[in-house]
């Protein structure tokens, strides 16, 4: 069983600077109300410093991380900060995992050499490893912790002793971190060369049935590896057991991870900036140009296109689930805007008038960060709401 989660909240104060929390806060998240109607502003503060994250642990608590390497809770119902701030480390948390039946906190900063593990239920520090400039998504399959760092080297670290069980050395540098889909890890270094991983130990991989005279199971390191015509810049995302790539010069292509072939890539009119989704079979993606498309994810052929004027930088989020009815747009200006999954069509538009930092969504509606620390929860129209002090 493969399992990759948000960070999830923190409560009352712990040791080594991480707060413990709560079982009955472990509560999986309920997105089940869609955000398909225009939200109200419930709320807005202003956070004592730049976010990094924006993370929903349930209908009520908000974690915030930031680039001064702090972790706090918000009260989503009146916007007021609950506990005191937390340190764990010093820069930038760039890195944030929770393995919910531990329940373990994985934190590290690719500005810093230690990749954290916390026990949460007790705050104290379950293990550390010394590890310079992890970078992107962190993953977890089964009992495995895995990482990439900027050097170009992959790791699988044992969840509960922080136990190195595996690492690969890359040629060039990983910036985008790890996806994990079926029983394999897809790595994309900056030369444009996906790497498929095994979970497994590399005593453990059955060999192909030719060479197998000459090729050593210790030498065999990669499933396959494929060299992808994208930048280092590029953005990643998956869904639906699929890796879908945008780049800053237009290109969007999706590649099935079983054995690295491209199922479809086209050519967009503008960079894309924003991380692409995967779901419904539909691939949906963003360009800087404020163009918006939905194209089949069988063959990229259109199925929607929409045309809006304004940057688009943050990535696209999903609203509904377990099935999906919209997708939400976030424009770097300070819009909003949310369209029909299936047609395109424009379900609401909410504009905040100051250019946007960061957006998440929350089960009763979404919190957004501009660039000046203010906060704002926008709530579906019959919640309840609350006035911060």
């Amino acid at each position: 069983m493969i399992l990759c989660c948000a960070l999830i909240g923190l409560t009352s104060e712990g040791c080594r600077g991480v707060p413990r929390i709560l079982p009955d806060e472990l509560a999986e998240l309920d997105y089940s109300r869609a955000l398909v109607a225009k939200p109200e502003l419930a709320w807005q503060t202003k956070l004592p410093s730049p976010p990094t994250a924006l993370l929903p642990m349930g209908a009520d608590i908000l974690l915030v991380a930031t680039h001064r390497g702090e972790l706090y809770r918000l009260d989503l119902k009146t916007g007021r900060r609950d506990g005191r701030i937390r340190r764990p480390l010093r820069k930038s948390l760039t890195g944030q995992l929770v393995y919910r039946e531990g329940p373990y906190l994985f934190i590290t900063s690719s500005q810093d050499t230690e990749l954290l593990a916390y026990e949460l239920t007790q705050g104290r520090t379950l293990w550390k490893q010394q590890v310079a400039g992890i970078t992107g998504h962190l993953g977890l399959a089964d009992d495995l912790l895995l990482a990439a760092s900027i050097s170009g080297e992959v790791a699988a670290y044992d969840i509960h002793d922080g136990r190195l069980i595996w690492h690969r050395q890359l040629p060039g540098r990983c910036y985008r971190g790890v996806r994990v889909l079926d029983d394999r890890i897809l790595v994309l270094n900056d030369g444009g060369i996906l790497y498929a991983l095994p979970l497994r130990k590399p005593s453990d991989i059955l060999l192909p049935e030719t060479n197998q005279a000459t090729e050593t199971v210790e030498d065999y390191a990669h499933l396959w590896k494929r060299q992808l015509p994208v930048t280092p810049n590029a953005v990643v995302g998956s869904g639906e057991g699929r890796l879908v790539i945008g780049d800053t010069d237009g290109r969007l292509l999706v590649v099935d991870p079983a054995v690295g072939e491209t199922v479809f890539q086209i050519q967009m009119a503008a960079p894309i900036y924003s991380r692409p989704l995967i779901t419904g079979g539909l691939v949906v993606a963003a360009t800087a140009a404020g163009e918006i498309v939905a194209l089949k994810g069988s063959d990229g052929f259109p199925v929607w296109r929409v045309r809006e004027d304004g940057l688009v930088n943050h990535p696209l989020l999903l609203i509904g689930s377990p099935q999906p009815r919209a997708v939400l747009v976030a424009f770097a200006r300070g819009g909003l805007l949310a369209l029909d999954l299936a047609t395109g069509q424009e379900l609401w538009r909410y504009d905040l008038e100051k250019p946007l930092d960061i957006a998440s969504l929350t089960p009763d509606g979404l919190v957004v960060a501009d660039r000046q620390n203010h906060l704002f929860h926008l709530r579906i129209a019959d919640s309840t709401a609350g006035e911060p002090e």
